[in-house]
């Protein structure tokens, strides 16, 4: 047995250069196999990772039992990794992956078998223990390794790494990049069109699957060369005709069609994607042109006014502000005193609070959470204006209940000094136009609630010749 399964590896690890060239119906079952891989791959990580375990486990007296079963395990993991890296390879033949990435997974994988089959030998023969459990413990660094590549050639390079919640990313130096979300050009007509429209959208939507390390259909979609390469069926634009382009049918073909682009399960185009796409085709698919230079009609005139506004929004520099996540134990502390607190979002470091009734200042309810408290409800509390002193210690702020509270113009002079503030709901208080006069300072502030305040059209006008953005909703209209 050992020496039929040293010369099946042997004879896949000097495989010919030629091979990769078969054709006819041997070929054809090559690529049927390679496509087994996905499913043989598990084998050997469950096979090995046991053998593992039981090898270990095995050295105390309570488990030494488990030591019997180690080389039968052995022997299943190394056929199973045997087979995995050979399908592996066939799969390889099929043309969907290469570059680096799959040169290194591919060489890992070998390693894996190759390991494999010599901790097999050793542990059948009963020689060498020390050499056999540093072997066990390479083995499961070279499965670690096999399965992080093969994760990313088949997922994207984020795979492991990009659903990690940012405060890991963080300490592990993973960088941590804002989700892409629509196109956003503050001088639309100056963009150069597929620099700055069309290729965003390609690698948002696209290059997971057809780029150096991955090539579904022979594709690749990472830069100009590659897409004037086009993919298994040649071209996939044609200049100036939308009907002809191969990648514009895919993207027009049913969901449930299997060769639809992107496939199903996949995050799709949007409208306006499809309509940049298109455009650009039928303005001859240039790749330097910029947008002053192609002729628009009215819905691309629309979307590229859109994509302009998105990028002169004014956006909150707390958003994007480096904070830490708050002390565990200051958390508990607010908690203890009956106060509720809680991230905004799970994967955020921000917090919302709610206060029912007073007993000291917001420093000493609050202040183990002053860089991360953005929301604060007060609502319908004891507070009045000597509550609020405290509020400049609170400086990211940016959402503040106060309606049906016992507060005045005085309290506007705390809450000008919140220069992150958005909303901000004054409905039942005492004040004026005075005080909402002060507001005027908040270049952020979006939302204004005066319902049932002494605030008069005077002062709403007032404050909207300064503030013209601002949104003062004064409620309902009083019944005649």
């Amino acid at each position: 047995k050992t020496i039929f399964m040293l010369a099946f590896l042997t004879s896949f690890l000097f495989v010919p250069e030629g091979f990769a060239q078969v054709e006819g119906e041997f070929g054809e079952w090559v690529l049927f196999l390679g496509h087994f891989h996905p499913l043989v791959l598990h084998l050997p990580i469950g096979f090995l990772l046991l053998a593992f375990v039981f090898e270990f486990l095995s050295a105390h007296k309570k488990f030494e039992k488990l030591g019997e079963a180690t080389e039968f395990t052995l022997l299943l993991g190394m056929v199973s990794a045997v087979l995995a890296a050979v399908f592996g390879y066939f799969l390889s033949l099929d043309g969907g992956y290469g570059g680096a990435m799959l040169v290194i997974h591919q060489w890992l994988g070998i390693s894996l078998a190759a390991v494999s089959v010599v901790l097999y030998i050793l542990k059948r023969k009963k020689t060498a223990p020390l050499i056999f459990k540093g072997l066990m413990i390479l083995l499961m660094g070279l499965m670690t390794g096999t399965g992080h590549y093969g994760g990313m050639l088949t997922h994207g390079e984020d795979y492991l790494t990009g659903s990690l919640p940012s405060s890991v990313k963080k300490l592990l130096g993973v960088s941590v990049e804002s989700q892409s979300g629509p196109l956003a050009i503050k001088n639309i007509s100056e963009a150069v069109v597929f620099k700055d429209l069309i290729k965003p959208i390609l690698d948002d939507k696209c290059v997971k699957c057809h780029n150096d390390n991955k090539m579904k259909g022979e594709l690749n979609l990472e830069n100009k060369g590659a897409i004037l390469r086009g993919g298994e069926n040649g071209d996939i634009f044609v200049a100036g005709n939308v009907t002809d382009s191969e990648l514009i049918k895919l993207i027009h073909l049913p969901l449930k069609d299997e060769r639809h682009m992107p496939p199903s399960g996949k995050e799709q185009l949007t409208g306006e994607e499809i309509a940049l796409l298109e455009w650009w085709v039928a303005q001859g698919a240039d790749f330097e042109g910029k947008v002053s230079q192609y002729a628009k009609d009215a819905d691309i005139d629309h979307i590229l006014t859109t994509i302009e506004s998105r990028a002169n929004e004014v956006v909150n520099p707390v958003m994007v502000m480096d904070i830490a996540d708050a002390d565990a134990q200051e958390i508990g502390k607010i908690t203890d005193k009956g106060i509720y607190v809680a991230r905004i979002s799970a994967d955020t470091p921000y917090l919302q609070a709610r206060i029912n009734s007073f007993e000291g200042g917001l420093t000493d309810l609050l202040g183990g959470v002053k860089q991360q408290l953005i929301w604060l409800n007060l609502a319908r509390s004891s507070c009045g204006n000597e509550n609020l002193k405290d509020l400049p210690a609170f400086p990211n702020l940016t959402k503040l209940h106060l309606q049906n509270t016992q507060i005045n113009d005085e309290a506007m002079d705390y809450l000008t000094q919140l220069e992150y503030l958005e909303y901000l709901n004054l409905y039942g208080t005492e004040v004026s136009d005075q005080g909402i006069a002060k507001l005027a300072k908040l270049k952020y502030l979006k939302n204004l609630y005066i319902w049932d305040t002494k605030v008069t059209e005077e002062g709403v006008a007032a404050l909207k010749g300064q503030s013209p953005e601002l949104n003062i909703d004064q409620g309902l209209e009083p019944v005649n």
